[in-house]
């Protein structure tokens, strides 16, 4: 897609894209660091209410007519509230102020005693559309030859991570949404 025109952001390089944003390394001008841009793709929102719309078209066309034979696996179930729950976290998913918030609210209890951490949001920067985020360098969790090779204990990398999920969901009540490999690096100690 089209590169957005951010003053006082020259654009380095796309870093990943997924459904509804690119993500790419930026330098900031002032003051001058390396950030992640998270730009959200044009016309996502709209695309996102006519689909909404249009399940709920075709729900309505459904208690109607039923769904000749799928019989049991519809009975009971509640197209209404299945599609109002969609809303609610495709809503969610694309607006970067939730997001800039559940990250700020990780990093305020994250790492307090393993080490994890979580990139710096930069609110003053970012907005509905746009997320900038501190720029973390690291291997990728997925690179198990580099991490090796680095001299790290994959057994210890994975007791601390999965320690860390446990303490998010079961001392602070923080579900994260998509703890996939990708989402993880190990960055050198500071």
């Amino acid at each position: 897609g089209m590169v957005p025109e951010i003053p006082g952001y020259q654009w380095i390089r796309p870093l990943g894209a997924g459904g509804f944003a690119d993500v790419f390394l930026c330098r900031q001008e002032l003051p001058s660091r390396e950030v992640a841009v998270k730009v959200r793709r044009h016309h996502v929102r709209e695309d996102m209410l006519r689909d909404i719309q249009l399940m709920r078209r075709a729900a309505d066309l459904l208690n109607l007519t039923g769904v000749p034979m799928m019989g049991s696996v519809m009975d009971g179930m509640d197209m209404d509230a299945v599609i109002d729950e969609f809303d609610r976290t495709v809503r969610e998913e694309i607006d970067f102020g939730a997001e800039a918030r559940n990250l700020q609210r990780f990093g305020s209890f994250v790492g307090k005693d393993d080490g994890i951490t979580c990139p710096r949001v930069y609110r003053e920067y970012s907005g509905d559309t746009v997320l900038v985020m501190e720029f973390v360098r690291g291997v990728s969790v997925e690179d198990v030859g580099s991490l090796r090779a680095c001299g790290y204990d994959l057994k210890e990398l994975g007791d601390r991570i999965a320690g860390s999920y446990m303490r998010q969901m079961v001392e602070e009540g923080f579900y994260h949404a998509d703890p996939h490999s990708a989402n993880l690096i190990v960055r050198p100690a500071l």
